[in-house]
């Protein structure tokens, strides 16, 4: 039996990875000592279970509440800042296991990793819900290299659960769905030794229900509703409403809301949002849309549609929609919201050069795998797709802010660091990881 423990605690306390954990354990030391519990904007919406909010994390809270008391949050903190960062030690073993060792770039790896927590909003600290969802998110993506590097069908069974753990943290991780799904396509027509089409198309059924079941039965209990409030489409109206001239009034046939919109176009326009006597009035539009993106919405869209008698969430809901429809059908609207979606994607991953960069790497990615049949860069081709859904959603739903991509930012780097490491030391050999054709 002692034999056995021991061997379970060198998987997860390998000797050559001790510093490591130290090192983990006195950053965590030092952050919460600097730093103790920092409260955001959005942290009493988790603490209360907002009822927009995904379950996981004010579950979290309400564990931590009722086992500790009135020392619930700090040991919340505790335990996000201890439990995260020895989850970055552990993924530094693991990498280096999975990729035959990194010995040049271990330090840095885990560094890469550790810089969300010491880096404002420090996540560590602070009560959200990318607390719990950052460590979530890297051992997802060590089951996928277990998939990917050792052929291991187990990580692929257990990947829908991570995936729904990570929705059921943040919403925003429906974008692992259209991944997974991709993902489970390339397993099927070319990894067929792993698994077959039935079972492939159980999990992609499994990714996709198991999250919104949980949800809409916790939403239930707690709130005795399965729905949350609809935001969707408000959200979906934001890009448009803002790309949009006043000339795009003439479209709109319903006197109601074409006064509302030339209503919501003048404010717009007196607080400085979408000036068109700009010299460039689509990338002033782009600007002022991420500055005034918290409050757009909220301080003027919703006053003037609440002045006209549209109160109720779904009422809203219903307006956006039409309004968006409308908008979305006018030629210079649409062509002006394309536009900003992709000067936002483009801004997301860091400005034009990024993109660039990022294209040819994932075009490198794909004729090295398609030609040598090489694992390595099967894994920069998932993790730069899988960067390339979650912006392009974000350029959609939300501004361009780094809270969003930092996850799928940071495997990034800490891949690309891999591999030059592995160049640098000229152990870059691929022949044992090729995959049968």
């Amino acid at each position: 039996m002692s034999h056995l423990i021991k061997n379970r605690l060198n998987i997860f306390l390998p000797k050559k990875n001790c510093i490591f954990y130290l090192l983990a354990f006195a950053l965590a030391t030092l952050l919460d000592l600097a730093f103790g519990t920092i409260m955001s904007p959005d942290s009493s919406s988790y603490i209360s279970y907002s009822i927009e909010r995904p379950p996981l994390y004010p579950g979290i809270i309400s564990l931590f509440k009722i086992v500790f008391g009135s020392y619930g949050i700090k040991s919340l903190i505790f335990f996000q800042l201890y439990g995260g960062l020895s989850v970055c030690a552990w993924v530094v073993y693991k990498l280096d296991e999975l990729f035959q060792g990194i010995h040049s770039s271990k330090f840095l790896v885990f560094l890469v990793l550790v810089f969300p927590y010491c880096v404002h909003p420090y996540y560590g600290n602070t009560i959200l819900s990318e607390a719990i969802a950052y460590p979530l998110f890297l051992i997802m993506f060590i089951c996928v290299l277990e998939v990917i590097i050792n052929n291991r069908k187990q990580y692929l069974y257990a990947l829908p659960i991570a995936i729904s753990l990570l929705i059921l943290t943040r919403a925003q991780f429906f974008f692992m769905v259209p991944w997974f799904v991709l993902f489970c396509f390339y397993m099927i027509f070319l990894r067929r030794d792993i698994i077959n089409r039935p079972v492939a198309i159980m999990l992609m059924l499994l990714c996709t229900i198991l999250p919104i079941t949980i949800d809409k039965t916790a939403r239930y209990f707690v709130h005795g509703t399965f729905s949350s409030p609809p935001y969707l489409m408000q959200q979906l109206l934001m890009v448009p409403l803002v790309a949009s001239d006043i000339k795009a009034a003439d479209s709109i046939s319903d006197p109601g809301m074409r006064a509302l919109f030339i209503e919501i176009k003048t404010k717009m326009k007196s607080v400085g949002i979408n000036d068109s006597s700009r010299r460039n009035p689509i990338i002033q539009a782009y600007a002022n849309y991420n500055i005034y993106y918290g409050a757009f919405y909220y301080d003027i869209v919703n006053p003037i549609i609440d002045k006209a008698g549209i109160h109720t969430a779904a009422a809203k809901e219903s307006f956006a929609k039409a309004l968006y429809i409308i908008l979305i059908k006018d030629k210079h609207t649409l062509y002006s919201t394309i536009i900003l979606y992709g000067i936002n994607i483009m801004h997301v991953w860091g400005g034009k050069y990024w993109v660039i960069l990022n294209v040819l790497v994932f075009m490198g990615s794909v004729c090295l795998y398609w030609q040598k049949r090489e694992r390595y860069s099967l894994v920069l081709f998932f993790i730069i797709l899988m960067n390339l859904i979650n912006i392009t959603l974000i350029a959609i739903l939300e501004s361009s802010e780094d809270r969003y991509t930092f996850c799928t930012d940071t495997l990034s780097v800490v891949i690309i660091i891999i591999l030059l490491g592995k160049l640098w030391d000229n152990n870059l050999n691929f022949s044992p990881d090729r995959i049968e054709r």
